[in-house]
Formats: structure tokens, sequence, C-alpha cells
């Protein structure tokens, strides 16, 4: 499958991410690719979710398409990140339900172990300004 349009593109930016408790009981949820550019030239990568779908997990899996030799999915195969909720940064506020963990890293190991992921990313330049949301009206023109 070639992943082209930017449409195509952003359905590989959710991630499916599941739970398991200490005492068994199991929970999902998602969360999305956040990137941003570091001041050393460098990409960081963050799998961004809520809060409530980490706590009172024991270990959180978050579920990758596989990528094949050519960098184009491979449906129906899968490349998995686990981690313990501890990882995961939450918004300092109580009352905003965000959390993330960087995930840069762990798919750089699995593409040099030759298992990649296939993703897409949102990048933090792709995100409204102050300015922005302020001067944005909740009513535009459909054309």
């Amino acid at each position: 499958m070639e992943v082209e349009t930017l449409t195509e593109q952003l359905l590989f930016v959710t991630v499916r991410i599941t739970t398991l408790t200490s005492d068994g009981r199991a929970g999902s949820g998602t969360g999305f690719l956040l990137s941003e550019e570091r001041a050393d030239g460098g990409t960081a990568l963050l799998v961004v979710t809520n809060k409530h779908v980490i706590e009172g997990a024991s270990t959180v899996t978050m579920h990758f398409l596989a990528a094949s030799s050519i960098n184009s999915p491979e449906l129906g195969l899968e490349r998995t990140l686990t981690a313990t909720p501890d990882l995961f940064v939450g918004h300092l506020d109580p009352e905003i339900d965000v959390a993330m963990i960087g995930v840069g890293g762990a798919l750089q190991q699995l593409a040099d172990a030759g298992t990649p992921a296939f993703y897409r990313s949102v990048s933090t330049s792709m995100c409204a300004t102050k300015q922005v949301l302020q001067d944005f009206e909740p009513i535009e023109p459909v054309c």
C-alpha cells in the first residue's frame, strides 16, 4: 500500500493503546504521534494520550503497524512498545486530561533491529498559536 496523500498519511498518526492492571483487567484507548524539532537539529517523537487511558494500569502497550522494506505499512502485522504509566508525563493541571511519552528512541531501536514500525506524526509547528486561537471564528464560510 502506498501512502502518499495527506488524508492517507493522517490514517497512520493514531496509535492503539491497550492497558493491563495488576489484577488482570484490560483497557484500551488511542493516542496520536506528535513530533517537535529539537534545538540540536533532531526530532522528538511523542505519543500523546489521555491520563484516564493509562491511570490504574500496570502496563501500557502502544500498537503500531509494521513497515515493509519499502517503508509502507504492512497491514495485518504490528510492532508494539510496552511501558509503565510512570514513564508518561501528565499535564501538571489535574483538570487537563493529557499525558505523553517519548517513543523516538524505542522506534529507532525497532528499525535498527530490522523490525520497523510504520507511522506518521503531526508536527508541533502545525499547532495553533495563541494569536490564531484568539482570532478564530467558530463559524467560517464553506466554499
